[in-house]
């Protein structure tokens, strides 16, 4: 059994180079452009990775905050 995983070929694990990952939330309020933008601040920061999130606030989020992006 190995100490490590591999994702795309980078070994993740002790005696490996950190594997950060960013997240880009709801921030980008569905603008692909602003994905982009985000993706790129990202990669300039030195992260492996980003994580996305989606969600529709007026599903999810409390009833005295709907209606009020």
């Amino acid at each position: 059994m190995t100490d490590y995983i591999e994702v795309d070929g980078r070994r993740i694990g002790p005696g490996h180079p950190c594997f950060i990952i960013a997240e880009i939330g709801i921030n980008h309020n569905g603008d692909l452009g602003l994905v982009r933008q985000l993706i790129d601040v990202a990669v300039s920061a030195g992260c492996s990775a980003v994580k996305f999130q989606k969600r529709t606030p007026e599903i999810c989020g409390p009833e005295h905050q709907k209606g009020h992006r």
